[in-house]
This record gives structure tokens, sequence and C-alpha cells, in this order.
């Protein structure tokens, strides 16, 4: 009986080295065991380097701008300064505002501002008042070279008339508000539609949620 005792457990340790040897080596005699630990000691360096590495700025950015690799390889590519990351007739926020190219789009803005103060019945002194309390809030959502160049006056009318601007297009030409009394051609519609989702001509959504709640939309 003791004899079998020992057989047996002589058997189940052999059963069990050959499964630990199956698991650590593959047929071809790589070791999968050193390789696991190779992956897992890689895992935790890059976890560290991820905690104790400076996340870039612009990733906190709200209105962030198009990698610099993304539109130099875009222009090698096309030969065009403005190509598919610029806008094409306005510009919404500081990244492209004062272009040549843009300054029909910079009319066009005026008359959709315009009509949805009026539509709306707020003055431009009350709505101008209400961005210049958190206007520095708002230069915060931009990279800050594009917004040194702008006095705390002349970023507030651009917030002004961009946000406006931009809401009246949303409520008028997206939403079906009457917008036959303003003054925009049908082929600009479409034009403004693209310009409005490009990732350089954001604009500040507490913004837009601050104007909405000024003229108090239904």
């Amino acid at each position: 009986m003791a004899e079998n005792e020992v057989v047996v457990s002589v058997e189940l340790q052999e059963v069990v080295g050959d499964d630990h040897d199956q698991l650590g080596k593959s047929g071809d005699g790589s070791n999968h065991m050193s390789a696991l630990a190779e992956l897992k000691s890689k895992f935790s360096r890059a976890l560290e380097n991820g905690k104790t590495s400076p996340s870039s700025s612009s990733s906190k950015l709200q209105c962030t701008k198009v990698p610099k690799r993304l539109r130099s390889e875009e222009k090698v590519s096309t030969g065009d300064d403005h190509g598919c990351y610029a806008p094409k007739l306005i510009s919404l926020g500081p990244y492209h505002h004062g272009q040549p190219h843009l300054a029909m789009g910079e009319k066009l803005k005026l008359n959709l501002a315009e009509a949805y103060i009026q539509e709306f019945k707020k003055t431009v002194d009350e709505i101008y008042s209400s961005i210049s309390h958190s206007i520095c809030k708002l230069r915060g959502c931009y990279d800050a070279e594009s917004t040194k160049k702008y006095k705390d006056n002349e970023f507030t009318v651009m917030m002004l008339v961009d946000g406006c601007d931009l809401l009246c297009y949303i409520l008028c030409v997206c939403l079906g508000y009457d917008h036959e009394h303003i003054n925009i051609r049908y082929p600009d519609i479409s034009v403004l539609y693209r310009d409005a989702l490009l990732l350089e001509n954001q604009l500040p959504y507490q913004l837009l949620l601050d104007l909405m709640k000024l003229v108090e939309v239904e």
C-alpha cells in the first residue's frame, strides 16, 4: 500500500512538472514566462511615466489647435496654406480672426449677430457686460499665444459677435426658426456649416450657454 502511494506521488509530481514546463516553454524552445515578465515590466514603467510626465498644456484647452505636424504635412501635399483645417468664410474665435480671405465673412457675422440680438430684444451693452465678466475664463479656453495680441475689450467684442453669430445660425438655420429676414445666401449656409465644424473654429461652450440664458430662448 505504501509503495503504491509513493508511486502515485511521484507520478503527480512529474505531471505538475510537465505542465509547468509546457507553460514556461513553447515547442520552439522560447520562454513564455520570461516574455510575460518583461511585458509586465514595460507596462509598469509606462504607467509610472504617465503619472510623472507633465501633460501638454494644449491637451487641457477646451478650444485646441490642429497639431503642427498635420498642418505641415497638409501644406506639403496640397501647397495650400489654408487647406482643410482653416475656415473658408467665417472665423469663430481668435485662431483665424482677421485673415484677409475672411473679410466677406466678417460682414456676414455682423448681420447674423445683429439679427440674433434684435430677435431676442437685448442690447449690445447688456451682452457685452455679461461677457466681459468672464473674459479671463474665456481666454483660458484658447492657446495663450493666439489671444495675447488682443486687449480685453477686443476679445470681448470678438466673443460677442462670434457667439451671437453662431447661435443665430444654429437657431434660425439648423433648428428652423424664421430666417427669411436675414441677409444670407444659401451657398453661404453650406460653407458656414463646414466652417462651424472645424477644430480651430470653435467657441467655448460656456459662452454659448451664457448667451442662451441671457436672451431666455424658449
